[in-house]
């Protein structure tokens, strides 16, 4: 039976030893992936094993589509997944994906169906990480008292943890289950300008039945988890290859995109003071997820302050989407920390620009001129020391800077294992000593925000 330790199980069927490997050897021990080399094999370990992500590699699988000899299909495989597996996220490489339907889609119920011939093992790394449960979630402390006790522990992150009680490193533990909230809780909270508690992502539901129902569906975390699971959604549609090429699709995609940027939109709105919403709103710890919505937030709030031609909702869609083509880069040198990176890898990583102009252009509700600068130049600095072309600030657009603003500023407000937690305006004054990189109109315009 699998080790009930293990945060994520994954099951890869597939024939092809060069790509099962890769996918393997790409995930620490919080990930374990067993694979299968076909339809029975996948059939018979299921019996034995409970499993959150499947991916399926149709080489090695039957296609009620082909006239191939009779055997175990996908559909078969997902159809298990989904009768004896706890909600299971699917994900089916096919190549012949122009010839399935959309009752095929349908009857697979898959998380997400791509082109096997053109995706890369990176790309379905990324999305399995993307996909995984986290180990903690979440919550906004200022959720923390509406109730006076909790069915689960409540966890602050503590960058200079040392893991003495044998617990996740960076989590201490700050309340225990049952345990009543006094006065000396909230002092400490205010004293450490914590904003942000943690639950396990198990218990994340014990936490929200922690308070009358009636208050549940507007707490801050219960919309930041729908928020967060709205635009992994987003995501997921850009890479389905059942949906490229589709105009009506396409649309589809923009609209749940501009779903997000209003949820993001109207929890703004919901704080009387910006401030108060730089400090308290923003995820806290790094991810890619993380780090696409706080750069669209950072941008919603930004793009109010300047006389930018271009509507800040739109510039906020595409900030979410400005990084998708990270996930096309090696995932190895994306995990990595930056400053450590050699010339070879940074030039790497500086292909995601390609990358995510490639993916945009398969899909013709984005192909707009703001998406295209927006993605292909977040990286060029005023000073012409960016990339890809080394432009220089009047050859950059206005859109491209303020993402390329909120994108940086996420990045230094973000907190991190040994570093102390940066407060809004810390963080503002370490991206205006980073001379000639940034607009300085926009910088301007900045400042009556953080005076404050």
């Amino acid at each position: 039976m699998t080790d009930s330790n293990w945060q994520q199980n994954i099951l890869l069927v597939s024939s092809d030893s060069k790509f099962r490997e890769i996918i393997i050897n790409s995930f620490e021990e919080e990930t374990k992936v067993q694979t299968a080399n076909d339809g029975d094999d996948a059939l018979q370990v299921m019996e034995f094993n409970q499993y959150k992500i499947f991916i399926l590699d149709d080489k090695c699988l039957v296609e009620v589509i082909t006239n191939w000899a009779p055997g175990i299909s996908a559909l078969d495989i997902c159809h298990e997944a989904q009768k004896n597996h706890s909600k299971p996220k699917i994900i089916i490489l096919s190549s012949h994906i122009e010839n399935l339907g959309t009752d095929y889609v349908e009857k697979t119920n898959a998380t997400l169906i791509m082109n096997r011939d053109y995706v890369s093992p990176d790309r379905i790394i990324h999305i399995v990480r993307m996909l995984r449960n986290r180990t903690y979630r979440t919550i906004l402390s200022r959720d923390f008292i509406k109730a006076k006790t909790f069915k689960c522990p409540l966890y602050k992150f503590n960058p200079f943890s040392q893991n003495s009680n044998n617990t996740d490193i960076g989590y201490d533990l700050f309340l225990k289950p049952g345990e009543q909230i006094c006065e000396d809780h909230l002092k400490e909270l205010i004293a450490d300008h914590v904003y942000h508690l943690y639950v396990k992502e198990n218990e994340l539901h014990q936490f929200i039945d922690s308070f009358p129902k009636n208050i549940q569906a507007e707490l801050f975390s219960s919309k930041l988890n729908n928020l967060r699971k709205d635009y992994r959604t987003f995501l997921l549609d850009f890479l389905d290859g059942t949906k490229t090429g589709s105009a009506e699709e396409s649309e589809k995609t923009f609209q749940r995109g501009m779903n997000v940027v209003n949820q993001l939109s109207d929890l703004i709105a919901s704080f009387n003071d910006p401030m108060i919403c730089l400090k308290q709103l923003p995820y806290p710890r790094q991810s890619e997820l993380a780090h696409g919505l706080n750069a669209a937030l950072y941008t919603l709030m930004f793009g109010r302050l300047c006389e930018l031609k271009e509507s800040p909702k739109e510039i906020a869609l595409a900030a979410l989407i400005h990084n998708i083509g990270i996930m096309d880069v090696d995932q190895k040198i994306v995990m990595k920390d930056h400053q450590t990176l050699t010339p070879d890898e940074k030039d790497q990583y500086s292909k995601h620009v390609f990358h995510s102009v490639s993916i945009i252009k398969r899909h013709k509700a984005f192909s707009g001129e703001l998406f295209y600068n927006v993605l292909m130049s977040h990286h060029e600095n005023c000073d012409g020391s960016g990339y890809p072309d080394g432009l220089t600030q009047e050859q950059i657009p206005d859109e491209t800077e303020l993402v390329a603003i909120a994108s940086s500023y996420n990045y230094i407000k973000t907190v991190r294992i040994g570093e102390k937690l940066k407060t809004p305006i810390e963080a503002f004054e370490k991206l205006k000593t980073l001379q000639g990189k940034y607009n300085s109109n926009i910088l301007q315009c900045l400042e009556a925000l953080f005076q404050k």
